[in-house]
């Protein structure tokens, strides 16, 4: 979980997901598709009055067929 100075919390998960909450009243402002589950917390960064968030997703072995690449 990261949250913004402003209050917005970002959450990722394993179900390929990375979600914005407003931290004050829980309501959802905003869904996103990953390519793969997530395997880390939320990282944020501001660059040239920006603001981005980061999560590292990819897949293993264990999420199953067509997550994983086996070598």
């Amino acid at each position: 979980m990261r949250t913004r100075d402003d209050g917005v919390v970002f959450l990722a998960s394993a179900d390929t997901t990375l979600r914005a909450y407003d931290g004050a009243g829980g309501d959802e402002l905003w869904i996103e598709e990953l390519p793969a589950g997530a395997h880390s917390t939320p990282m944020g960064y501001r660059h040239d009055g920006r603001d981005y968030v980061v999560v590292t997703a990819g897949g293993s072995l264990a999420a199953g067929e067509g997550r994983a690449t086996t070598w």
